[in-house]
């Protein structure tokens, strides 16, 4: 005696159904689909690609999000492993995320591997508990906004980020990346990097090179040395910054002149220099006039600053021009040479 049920191809139910919410057997194509009450399809069993559809029912889904176990390697091979991946829907044209879960291989010669492929990876948890909880005593978790912390020691082998950038342990106590490191934020809980306590310097925040000589000075008038306005430096609190002039030579017009070479910020003297004219038209010594601005002296406020160098006649009758050319340039520099 035939059986009914054997005699089916499809079913659907309720039985009859062509909208709304239904469940359909197809034997055919081997799949099993799922509508919505707005006859949208959402679940699909038995696909194209032997996995689970799932569709969020959004407007211009053109992608399912996808769950299906996949054989990587040959049947017969030894390093024949089982994968199961788990996949978003998408937009046409628009990335999907995926995580994959592959096992180790048949014969035990390649790791287990969880691969998780988008552009952003975000790992949730309360405040000061763990974000990663690797083994059954280390772990990584954010201590505080913005903060990433670890109670343990990372590991020799480290970390691999994206295909090309790790960070590890080098040797004792410590850390070591073979790329780049740059931080938007703080480390060691402050506004700068620091080695043993001590802050380290940032180095060059600006130059300004000039290979033309100055013009004249003029009478007692002070004189900006350079023609350009200065550059303004943007300083966070609490640094300390080095200011340096570099002169090859002052040419004066009557010997025994003096002139005080300064440097300054708006009308505030920092820093001065005088200079005796040894004959007239005659190139003299140069010089190099620096001055740190620190807790003991002119610390600068957090802000932006604006140095620059002058020049002028303290004694005397004639007029001083300092020499300034490719090779020999007239320089000016500001550099952080760390906390103040």
């Amino acid at each position: 005696m035939k059986s009914f049920i054997a005699a089916l191809r499809t079913l659907v139910l309720p039985f009859g159904a062509t909208t709304g919410r239904r469940i359909v057997l197809d034997g055919i194509a081997g799949t099993i689909s799922i509508y919505d009450a707005s006859d949208l399809l959402r679940v699909r069993l038995g696909a194209s690609n032997d996995g689970l559809e799932l569709w969020s029912g959004q407007a211009d889904e053109f992608l399912a999000g996808n769950v299906q176990g996949l054989a990587t390697g040959s049947p017969l091979s030894a390093t024949r492993r089982m994968s199961t991946t788990l996949e978003s829907g998408a937009f046409n044209g628009r990335s999907k995320a995926i995580i994959d879960l592959t096992s180790e291989s048949f014969d035990g010669t390649i790791d287990p591997l969880a691969a998780y492929i988008a552009k952003t990876h975000i790992f949730a948890a309360d405040v000061g508990e763990p974000v990663l909880q690797l083994g059954t005593t280390t772990n990584l978790y954010e201590s505080a906004a913005n903060v990433l912390r670890t109670d343990d020691t990372l590991a020799a082998l480290g970390l691999l980020i994206g295909a090309d950038t790790n960070l590890f342990r080098d040797v004792a106590d410590t850390l070591r990346t073979n790329d780049s490191l740059t931080v938007d934020g703080t480390l060691n809980g402050t506004t700068d990097v620091q080695h043993n306590g001590v802050s380290l310097p940032r180095g060059g925040l600006t130059t300004r090179t000039q290979t033309t000589d100055m013009t004249a000075t003029s009478g007692t008038t002070e004189k900006d040395i350079f023609t350009s306005a200065p550059d303004a430096v943007v300083l966070p609190a609490g640094r300390a910054i080095r200011l340096t002039l570099s002169i090859r030579s002052i040419t004066a017009s009557v010997a025994n002149d003096i002139y005080s070479v300064r440097i300054k910020e708006g009308a505030t003297q920092l820093m001065e220099q005088n200079f005796r004219a040894v004959a007239a038209a005659v190139g003299s010594d140069g010089m190099t006039l620096t001055v740190t601005l620190d807790s003991s002296y002119n610390a600068p406020s957090a802000g932006s600053h604006s140095y620059k160098a002058t020049i002028v006649r303290a004694a005397g009758t004639g007029t001083a021009t300092i020499q300034g050319a490719a090779g020999r340039p007239i320089q000016f520099t500001v550099d952080d040479v760390g906390s103040a």
